[in-house]
């Protein structure tokens, strides 16, 4: 997926999916955000690819730097939760 990807909460706000939000530990200590823009596509049926395929519907997205897991997108708007079905 890419993570210029866009989608508009229920309150007619549009986004973009952005980079990896995921918290990792930085080298010499303390926390960062990941902040990897590329991400591949986790199906229904657990199959992964980094390219859609058809109408296959896809229901979360997986960082591949740091392999954290993304369900859902918050609106930095009005704080609505978007599914990452709906990029």
């Amino acid at each position: 997926m890419n993570h210029k990807a866009s989608a508009e909460c229920r309150n007619g706000h549009s986004f973009e999916f952005g980079p990896c939000s995921a918290s990792v530990n930085k080298l010499f200590g303390g926390v960062k955000a990941c902040g990897c823009n590329a991400f591949e596509q986790i199906y229904s049926d657990g199959s992964t690819t980094t390219v859609s395929f058809g109408d296959s519907p896809w229901t979360a997205v997986r960082c591949l730097k740091c392999k954290a897991v993304h369900d859902s997108r918050t609106c930095p708007t009005c704080g609505d939760v978007v599914p990452v079905t709906a990029f």
